[in-house]
């Protein structure tokens, strides 16, 4: 093995420049040095600078508008109908489901966000499918008193 690896670590001859070689053994093309992107400051795009790479992907932005009308349009059924029939609720379910699930998110590219609002939205409708509100956020905990290592004491 060190035998093998010596051979693609030959030193350069000394009247030409260090050259890389590829598995083949012929010299690498040099890369061409390039310049980082050029980033975007908060002057010149006209606002603050995003807080996260989702503000300026376009598939995030469509993806959180979709799971934003579909909120929208449970909120509004839910609202109309809070005590409606279990085959209202489940015919409404398979609606919601053909329109969003089947005809929009399952056309976008699987990225992590699109999963993500996949599996939020999966849940909403089994909720509204079986007739249970989603449950508010629970407020962080506040502690009463200074934490204390309870091995230090």
């Amino acid at each position: 093995v060190a035998r093998a690896l010596a051979r693609h670590r030959r030193p350069p001859p000394p009247s030409e420049e260090a050259q890389l070689l590829g598995p083949d053994g012929r010299p690498l093309r040099p890369k061409k040095e390039s310049l980082p992107p050029p980033s975007k400051s908060p002057t010149a795009s006209g606002g603050s600078t995003p807080t996260n790479a989702s503000k300026e992907d376009p598939l995030a932005q469509k993806v959180a508008g979709v799971e934003r009308d579909f909120s929208k349009a449970v909120d509004a059924w839910l609202a109309q109908n809070s005590d409606t029939t279990p085959d209202a609720r489940e015919r409404f379910a398979d609606h919601l489901t053909q329109q969003y699930m089947c005809s929009v998110l399952d056309a976008l590219p699987s990225t992590d966000a699109v999963r993500s609002v996949r599996r939020r939205v999966a849940a909403k409708i089994e909720l509204v499918a079986a007739g249970v509100r989603e449950p508010a956020p629970s407020p962080p905990k506040k502690r009463t008193a200074p934490w204390h290592c309870p091995a230090c004491g």
